[in-house]
């Protein structure tokens, strides 16, 4: 929220938008804590998914919401704001780091890209490129060590 000149309030509108992206930052917050505790009670004591379809569905409902929150919030801005943030580094003094701040951009803009391809494609062409995760094992429960054996007194 920024004054407006003269320091008074924002007017309404300013005031609106504030409010709505406070609700959606919110909403996120709450169903991300919502896919931790679905995913929490998906998994055994060991951290292993024993129930893929619960696991699956708490992970697509997370990443619908972040799709819509990207393409109504952020997608709109995006090549503004990376434009933004090179000219503030063009602007800076030389110093090292600057290197290392501009390949962050253009993977960022290079990221924005290839999420924009991706919805751009129809949803049936759009396919999980993860490999399937591979089942971990359990611990293996050793016996008694020599050294913890009771010893006849």
């Amino acid at each position: 929220m920024t004054p407006t000149p003269g320091g008074l309030l924002p007017f309404e509108p300013e005031l609106a938008n504030v409010a709505r992206d406070f609700r959606l930052r919110l909403r996120l917050v709450v169903i991300d804590r919502e896919t931790e505790v679905a995913l929490d009670t998906t998994r055994d004591r060991y951290g292993r998914t024993v129930h893929d379809g619960a696991a699956a569905t708490a992970r697509a409902h997370r990443d619908r919401t972040a799709v819509e929150a990207y393409t109504t919030r952020l997608a709109p801005h995006a090549d503004a704001l990376l434009d933004a943030a090179r000219r503030a580094l063009d602007e800076l003094p030389p110093a090292r780091h600057l290197a290392g701040w501009r390949a962050v951009l253009d993977d960022l803009a290079a990221a924005t890209a290839e999420i924009r391809q991706a919805l751009d494609r129809p949803p049936r062409l759009r396919s999980r490129t993860r490999p399937a995760r591979r089942p971990v094992a359990p611990p293996r429960r050793l016996g008694r060590s020599r050294c913890h054996r009771q010893r006849p007194h």
